[in-house]
């Protein structure tokens, strides 16, 4: 389609309304045909197509004598140069020699004025790429990180949205961490399985993806957000790390846009940036992580270590346990056989219910082996976790009423290759998901508490031990007094 430009003595109203395919009238002829093309009555010439609006508003305007000639650039239709008489009127020659140097001239203009903006746009472009690696470089906290790459992406490419994926721990989703650019509170898919819709084919593939229009693209799989935020084409482009794939970054702009080298030149320098500096964070946050567990796991073992009174050194561990596994409840259970004995349970901010610690306390109790939940960490020696209570069946149905349980890991508490008893981290307000490093610390604290545990159980038989030692010593200082046996005995 040719549009409207620029022009002087045409009204607003007929240039509003003015476009014209190619090959209609003498501007669509004279471009599809590059050569010049003259009427000396447009709307007499039955020779040029004209639709029933065109003839309308070219009526209303009021021209008649029209010579169209086209703008070549290297060769290539660009556009078109017409002038107007309100008369009807056949072009001379000098007339048509004069408007085809006029065109040959705004050609050479035109395309010095692109060549200057693509060299002004280049610029711009590696200007942002430089301020990009600096405030990358900046930066260790992941989610600045992604900010600053989507954000420097929409800089890159104007009026466009940009989305950053990355792959999810076991590599078998993605899951959108950021984005930029987004007009509308439309939303979308925020996880997907790695190979679905072009960001999943982008990580599978390990290879960009060029889409001239994503509206007719049958992998796109969020069609309301594309429509609302009027995105057209499309690229994307793995991040990647040497031989692993961190993810996917893409950008999709409002107009059609035929992607170049140029274009993916810049996306893979961005994409390997932010690739490196994505590396950095996570590798920060694992050990800010790290540092953490084992500072959680030293709180721990250090209320585990204050004290050998067990009703003291449970309540306090089970709150900071429930605290520092970021759950809100942790519950701990003994076995003796297929006896369940109910240690402690507490919130983690330190909220105790009556209620259900009767109803803890006095449940009829099942061998752990018939609680399913318990089965499998029995004989996997794993955490079991169960995202939602409610509808799985290895919990008893009526233990999400009657705990407020939602959501629960049971961690085995295993003792020289005996599983004694289980702890429990729950989700009571609503469902929740347990990641890696909750599972990990889990792990370390329990196998600290089942020492705790042992500690507690052969101090309380010392206790008892001294107390029948105390006993038989009084009875036998009692024995050696003198005196009639009834005396004796009395006493004793």
């Amino acid at each position: 389609m040719l549009v409207y430009e620029r022009g002087i003595g045409l009204s607003p109203d007929f240039v509003a309304h003015l476009t014209v395919r190619p090959g209609e009238g003498t501007t669509g002829r004279s471009y599809l045909e590059q050569e010049p093309t003259w009427t000396d009555d447009i709307l007499a010439d039955d020779s040029l197509h004209l639709d029933d609006r065109q003839r309308t508003l070219i009526s209303r305007e009021g021209y008649r004598g029209v010579l169209s000639v086209p703008i070549l650039i290297k060769g290539q239709p660009y556009g078109a140069l017409a002038v107007y008489w309100w008369e009807a009127r056949v072009p001379d020659p000098p007339q048509v020699s004069l408007l085809v140097a006029l065109a040959g001239q705004a050609a050479v203009a035109l395309e010095n004025a692109r060549l200057y903006q693509a060299a002004t746009d280049r610029g711009r472009r590696l200007a942002t790429l430089a301020r990009l690696h600096a405030t990358l470089t900046a930066s260790l906290s992941l989610e600045d990180v992604l900010d600053r790459v989507v954000q420097s992406v929409v800089d890159l490419f104007g009026s466009s949205v940009s989305r950053l994926w990355l792959v999810d721990e076991g590599g078998r989703t993605l899951s959108l961490r950021a984005s930029a650019g987004a007009m509308t509170t439309v939303g979308g898919a925020t996880q997907m399985p790695v190979g679905e819709g072009p960001m999943g084919r982008i990580v599978t593939t390990r290879a960009p993806l060029l889409v001239a229009d994503l509206r007719e693209d049958a992998r796109a799989v969020n069609g309301e957000r594309i429509r609302a935020e009027g995105i057209i084409s499309f690229a994307g482009i793995p991040l990647l790390l040497g031989d692993r794939v961190l993810g996917a970054l893409s950008v999709s702009v409002r107009e059609r846009h035929p992607f170049d080298e140029e274009d993916l030149g810049l996306l893979h320098s961005l994409g390997s940036q932010a690739a490196t500096a994505i590396q950095n964070a996570l590798l920060y946050a694992e050990t800010r992580r790290s540092l953490e567990e084992t500072r959680a796991l030293l709180d721990v073992t250090e209320i585990l270590n204050s004290t050998l009174e067990p009703q003291r050194l449970l309540k306090r561990v089970a709150i900071k346990i429930a605290q520092v596994c970021a759950v809100d409840r942790c519950t701990i259970e003994r076995w003796e056989a297929d006896r369940v004995l109910p240690l402690m349970s507490q919130s983690a901010d330190g909220r105790r219910d009556p209620r259900m610690w009767a109803a803890f306390t006095t449940l009829p109790s099942q061998p752990p082996r018939e609680v399913p939940a318990h089965a499998r960490a029995i004989e996997t020696r794993r955490p079991v976790v169960i995202e939602d209570a409610v509808a799985s069946d290895l919990v008893p149905v009526e233990w999400p009423r009657t705990f407020g349980l939602r959501s629960t890991m049971v961690v085995p508490l295993i003792r020289q290759d005996e599983t004694i008893g289980v702890m429990s981290l729950d989700y009571c307000e609503r469902p929740g998901t347990y990641a890696p490093w909750q599972v990990k610390l889990a792990v370390a604290i329990a196998g600290q508490l089942v020492l705790s545990l042992e500690n507690a159980r052969l101090y309380g038989e010392a206790q008892e031990r001294l107390r029948e030692t105390g006993t038989l010593l009084a009875v036998g200082e009692v024995l050696s007094q003198p005196g009639e046996p009834a005396e004796v005995m009395r006493p004793v």
